[in-house]
């Protein structure tokens, strides 16, 4: 263990004990490595990490998991995906399994080309296993409102062209971050900065 994690398992020593229940691996879809590197982080600062595991059950003091686990809780924070609503089937639209509306490259629906969606109420029919992330609904919106007033105008509609690979960074705290791109990653305070000159020059765009 790096002298990094040793200081950060004693910054972390005395603070009250935090567990995480997740169906998957942390970040798993980043790669082996990567989540790894973040397990080691979580482990540092006293996050214990139950993975792969479902919780089925929650009461007011205990949590119920699909391996016959029971957790006593004080307090539970719920941290979950992307959850569709069921105004598109009720209206007779086409979506997906999970109920998201189903669009095409426009970003159109597939049965009313008047219904333009973006962002994580839809999927895209030949790319339905895009994740439903903040990187992809910002690079929708101008598609998205360019493709309104085309339509609207009688005019050629645009592409939405995703891109393969981006970059995120995640914080975890004590101004360190961990950075990845694909299956590439790395955790330091240079990755924090970065991610905190992103965020700031992103919000001074609404002021």
């Amino acid at each position: 263990m790096n002298s990094t994690l040793q200081q950060n398992r004693k910054k972390y020593s005395n603070k009250k004990n935090v567990t995480l229940v997740t169906s998957s691996k942390l970040l798993s879809s980043f790669g082996d490595g990567t989540s790894k590197k973040i397990e080691k982080i979580a482990a540092s600062k006293k996050l214990h990490v139950i993975k792969e595991e479902k919780v089925i059950n929650i009461t007011s003091t205990h949590i119920y998991t699909d391996k016959q686990r029971i957790l006593k809780h004080t307090g539970v924070l719920w941290l979950t995906g992307a959850n569709s609503t069921d105004l598109f089937e009720k209206a007779g639209m086409r979506t997906d399994d999970l109920g998201f509306l189903l669009v095409n490259n426009y970003l159109q629906s597939e049965d009313y080309p008047f219904v333009l969606g973006a962002g994580d109420c839809i999927s895209i029919t030949k790319d339905k296993s895009l994740p439903k992330n903040g990187v992809y609904a910002v690079r929708q919106a101008p598609i998205l409102w360019k493709n309104i007033k085309n339509y609207l105008n009688g005019e050629n509609l645009a592409t939405f062209k995703p891109q393969k690979k981006y970059i995120a960074i995640l914080s975890t705290g004590n101004k360190e971050a961990m950075f990845t791109y694909g299956t590439f990653s790395f955790h330091s305070g240079l990755a924090w900065k970065l991610k905190n000159f992103i965020d700031l020059k992103f919000m001074e765009k609404f002021k």
